[in-house]
């Protein structure tokens, strides 16, 4: 049926898969018009945003199939791979590196920074000869956010000279950093394998990172903040509750039994977050949910707490968990049991 000659009134319809959707118009003689669109994510604050970890993903952390699988379950970002993104630049060029991140309806929701801020000078240059090239991708690909492991030991420098020394570089990096918009989250190591077989320790305790983060003083520097290791490194939550929200880089959520000795914590120990009151998680969400946090937000058990080695099921559960801290009910005949914490090296 047309209005006017040489033109055909479209019949609308619209379908929705998951978090995606198609506008779908079509016409009488068989022409059709396609929009496809993401919906907006669904959380206590409309701008955190749901982060997929390669943490606790096994084998499925190559880069299209966390996108499928984010695509799949409604998360509105995945974790770049930027020492494989970059690998893939130097063989097949930028555009061939960045196409997949480019062209899909999943954000750069944060990436790991390859560099070794307690590295001797020579390799800690080496490190940075390729920082170039990183920011290059990461703002072809809009990558805001990363994050970089402390080393919680050190075999060169005692505590103090290694603090200057890591603080000075650090200023210097992050000024690189801001001129591409970029905010750099240091996380903490609090595992005591970690410190094992090291001549000086350095920082793995919460209060020592607190002091570091303030000694930098950059205002796109603050903290990758991950459950685990602050439960671990002797963090509480009247310590996370003194944070000012744009300090808060990154947030991974995980729990830990009470009933292991933390001292001997591995990896292994990293368990589904708890939607209940004794769980630093929930307590942790419902505070970044007050303070309208507007960062990165990733579930990171460890894959031995998990009941499925299956990663489409392992990431259903992962948003199962998300649903559950943001208040909504889930049918019971989603809900997965706990598996038993496991406190052995992965």
């Amino acid at each position: 049926m047309s209005s006017k000659a040489g033109t055909q009134t479209p019949i609308f319809a619209n379908h929705f898969f998951g978090q995606s959707g198609v506008f779908l118009f079509t016409y009488p003689r068989g022409l059709a018009l396609i929009f496809f669109f993401r919906k907006p994510l669904e959380t206590g604050f409309k701008n955190m945003i749901r982060n997929l970890s390669k943490i606790g993903l096994g084998v499925a952390n190559r880069q299209n199939e966390m996108i499928e699988l984010a695509l799949t379950n409604g998360f509105a970002a995945i974790e770049i791979d930027m020492d494989d993104m970059v690998g893939r630049a130097e063989s097949f060029g930028n555009d061939f590196a960045c196409q997949f991140i480019k062209s899909c309806k999943v954000n750069p929701g944060i990436f790991e920074l390859p560099i070794d801020f307690d590295a001797s000078d020579e390799a800690y240059q080496k490190s940075l000869d390729r920082l170039a090239h990183i920011l290059e991708l990461a703002e072809a690909t809009q990558a805001n956010r990363c994050y970089v492991e402390i080393s919680p030991a050190s075999n060169e420098m005692p505590y103090h000279e290694n603090f200057e020394k890591q603080r000075v570089r650090i200023v210097a990096l992050a000024e690189k950093l801001a001129g591409k918009n970029i905010q750099l989250g240091l996380v903490l190591n609090a595992l005591e394998s970690a410190r094992q077989g090291k001549n000086h320790e350095f920082i793995y305790k919460v209060e020592d990172l607190l002091t570091f983060v303030k000694a930098i003083g950059q205002p796109n520097v603050g903290i990758a903040f991950d459950a685990f290791h602050w439960v671990i490194g002797g963090g509480s939550r009247d310590q996370f509750e003194s944070l000012g929200v744009n300090e808060i880089i990154d947030v991974r959520l995980s729990d830990v039994s009470s009933e292991i000795d933390l001292s001997k914590a591995t990896n292994g120990a990293r368990l589904l977050p708890k939607s209940d009151d004794d769980s630093i998680c929930q307590s942790v969400y419902d505070w970044l949910v007050k303070n309208e946090y507007s960062g990165t937000l990733a579930v990171c058990a460890s894959s031995r707490n998990l009941d499925s080695e299956n990663p489409q099921q392992i990431v259903a559960q992962y948003k199962r968990i998300l649903d559950l801290l943001d208040g909504k009910e889930i049918p019971s005949s989603e809900v997965v049991a706990e598996a038993e914490p496991v406190a052995t090296a992965e």
